[in-house]
């Protein structure tokens, strides 16, 4: 996760959070959007939900590829 937004039911850890977002800074990467549902996993009971999945590219892709929007199937 990147924020506490992508997270509901379940413990967040900030500090693991801004680590994960400074290798994604420090790589020069971008977290392309994912179109679909808010959260990519989400319990049996429906009572923890976290967004896992992302699609991250190289910052030079993006320029190739303005319009990028990331599809997640399941």
């Amino acid at each position: 996760m990147r924020n506490q937004a992508e997270r509901s039911g379940s413990n967040f850890f900030q500090n693991e959070v801004e680590d994960f977002n400074n290798f994604i800074i420090n790589s020069d990467l971008v977290d392309v959007p994912l179109g679909g549902r808010r959260f990519t996993r989400v319990d049996k009971l429906c009572l923890k939900m976290a967004k896992l999945d992302r699609l991250l590219i190289s910052n030079g892709i993006l320029n190739s590829f303005t319009n990028l929007i990331g599809v997640v199937h399941y």
